[in-house]
């Protein structure tokens, strides 16, 4: 399927009028994306080059650049410190933000029932359901930072299977890929964003559409470093708008970025989505932040599909699509 994003008009009326209170956001829309208007263009140049350097050159670690020698080994990419380190998120997890739960979970009563950690139950998510492979902390963080800061493409490359095997419980049931756009200072200076890049592969492997104009962002933040939710949830509450909602009206969204951290920004763009029409958001991530959900406290809540809201049809067709 052709991809009509490469130009973006913002002629629509509708759209006009939902951007209107934010005439300097609007045009921030429009100078972002005329930047994306070459984005896969240059996407694409880069990974060419990164394939030819990947191989001329000799593997290396993904995250310290240590050398690596070649011994035939499929998925060998890290250093043995590095893979040492790499903390893979495994059962028990929530079944709504996907974080890594205490080993006495209660036994669920039925198997449509869900488990909450404590940060979802303090702050109730939006998004159906989000999923990361590895912990935000030591490799899983340093991964994070060598896609997004050290420009090694061959991460986002090396994340489509490790996503397709782990999280296809968010992959399958979804019907396009949003990225979590940049802002366009932040586009300028990096000149990419890594999280269109991680979802141009994983369109690639699953054929699912990658709509990277649709969901934008009007405003720019300061950093959230050591913020809570609710200073992160304020920080970006009126930073994202959709245009061209016809693109993800009625559609199941996977709304990817690179980390998963208190579910702040994940929760607003999920709430701009489905202003927009779109009928649910699942997301997914490189890595998930551990620290602040409850270790040690009480054991997570068990849920019943009735009490978050999800109607005995949406389970079957959950089930159905899986």
């Amino acid at each position: 399927m052709r991809d009509s994003g490469l130009i973006v008009r913002l002629s629509a009326t509708a759209d006009k009028a939902q951007l209107r209170p934010h005439i300097k956001g609007l045009r921030e829309v429009g100078l972002h994306i005329r930047q994306y208007k070459h984005h896969r263009v240059f996407l694409g140049a880069r990974q060419i080059a990164a394939d030819l350097a990947d191989g001329l050159l000799p593997p290396a670690c993904l995250t310290c650049d240590t050398p690596l020698l070649d011994d035939g080994a499929e998925h060998w990419h890290f250093c043995t410190p590095c893979e040492t380190q790499l903390i893979h998120l495994a059962d028990p997890l929530c079944d709504i933000c996907g974080v890594t739960l205490r080993p006495d979970m209660p036994v669920k009563p039925e198997p449509e029932w869900f488990t909450v950690c404590q940060e979802c139950k303090r702050h109730p998510r939006v998004f159906v359901k989000a999923r990361a492979p590895f912990a935000h902390t030591h490799t899983g963080r340093r991964l994070v930072l060598s896609l997004k800061r050290g420009h090694r493409f061959r991460v986002a490359r090396w994340m489509t299977p490790i996503f397709l095997s782990t999280c296809a419980d968010v992959i399958t049931p979804s019907e396009v890929i949003v990225p979590v756009p940049l802002s366009r200072r932040r586009l300028l200076r990096r000149r990419f964003n890594q999280a269109a890049l991680l979802g141009l592969h994983l369109a690639r492997a699953t054929g699912l559409p990658l709509i990277t104009h649709s969901l934008v962002r009007v405003q720019d933040t300061s950093k959230q470093v050591g913020q809570s939710y609710q200073q992160r949830y304020a920080n970006v509450a009126k930073c994202f708008a959709v245009v061209n909602p016809e693109l993800v009206a009625g559609k199941r969204v996977l709304l990817l970025d690179d980390v998963l951290t208190s579910g702040a920004t994940a929760n607003v763009c999920t709430e701009t989505l489905l202003r927009a029409g779109a009928h649910e958001v699942r997301v997914l991530s490189i890595s998930r932040r551990l620290r602040g959900f409850g270790f040690g406290d009480s054991p997570p809540r068990l849920l019943s599909p009735a009490e978050r809201g999800i109607t005995s049809s949406a389970v079957e067709r959950d089930s159905i699509a899986e």
